[in-house]
């Protein structure tokens, strides 16, 4: 295992390390990250119960089997007697990286596609539906081959859960995660504070603008506070201006300001999505990010991913 953390995500710290399998006397190594949750460290917290609510929520991802959700291999508590997920190494990092360091022309409908089912296939889960909560970009990792995975889901619930509302916070670790969240993950309502099912709709519309453009949600702003002013104003992720210009496509546009509907219950399935996505992708002859879009000149550069 990695001397050190080799990056971090909102409540974890992340090492790079091999797990060892055996079968029929043969061993195998397979290069996995390790996610230690630094989270679950704060005082005052049960570990009993931490390991239950924890367990429970990773039995539902290790039982899932889709090609666009992240194999989950197991929890470890050999750190410091402290959780730790157990992934499969991702060469090419989060999208973000992706996109951004490795291969910049790669085709992001697709990966925009791959997204979707994957959450479409949360969203229709049996014996019941899933909510990822907290989908972005640094949450979508890339296999080798380019493809696009979730990872992540349901983790953020978990963690607030645990620690409580006055608690420390994935939001305590990095900046960000406010700007994928729908309106009414700010209203302090207990209908509407914990992640639903529409909330994720409204996330993947930020997600899908962030893939599309390289700009996190609402990167003309520097601070979360005027974020969270504008979302409650009403402003859209990619700001007026840009919004503007660029919907009346008729493509990933529109398709993304359907998400971006305010009442919950009127927004856009998941199911729709991929529907249209595909259609997309089966007249794009040329990845749909380029002269088409207008970003103005004057937006602050765009956040980091390790900001985000």
């Amino acid at each position: 295992m990695s001397s050190g953390p080799i990056n971090h995500g909102g409540y974890s710290d992340i090492y790079q390390g091999e797990l060892t399998t055996r079968s029929v006397g043969d061993q195998d190594k397979l290069e996995v990250a390790i996610k230690l949750l630094r989270v679950l460290s704060s005082k005052g917290y049960d570990e009993t119960k931490a390991k239950k609510r924890l367990n429970r929520e990773v039995y539902v991802w290790h039982r899932l089997d889709h090609p666009n959700i992240a194999t989950f291999l197991g929890t470890s508590y050999h750190m410091e007697n402290r959780p730790s997920l157990i992934l499969p190494w991702f060469k090419n990092g989060s999208a973000s990286e992706y996109l951004r360091l490795r291969n910049p022309g790669a085709d992001r409908l697709r990966l925009i596609l791959d997204v979707a089912e994957g959450l479409d296939y949360l969203h229709t889960y049996k014996p019941a539906p899933i909510v990822h909560g907290d989908l972005k970009g640094n949450n979508i990792l890339i296999t080798d081959s380019g493809r696009a995975t979730l990872s992540d889901f349901g983790l953020s619930q978990v963690i607030e859960d645990l620690v409580g509302p006055t608690g420390i916070t994935p939001s305590m670790f990095q900046a960000g995660p406010i700007r994928w969240q729908s309106p009414e993950l700010l209203m302090d309502i207990s209908e509407t504070c914990r992640p639903q099912l529409p909330g994720d709709v409204w996330s993947f519309g930020c997600t899908a603008y962030e893939l599309l453009t390289g700009n996190v949600p609402y990167h003309f702003r520097l601070r979360d506070p005027t974020v969270i002013h504008d979302i409650q104003a009403g402003v859209p992720p990619p700001g007026a201006e840009e919004n503007d210009l660029n919907r009346g496509d008729g493509g990933i546009w529109d398709l993304m300001n359907d998400c971006w509907i305010r009442p919950p219950a009127e927004r856009i399935r998941m199911i729709e999505i991929v529907g249209r996505l595909k259609e997309l992708c089966s007249r794009s002859s040329s990845p749909p990010y380029c002269s088409s879009i207008y970003i103005p000149s004057s937006s602050p550069t765009t956040c980091k991913s390790s900001d985000v």
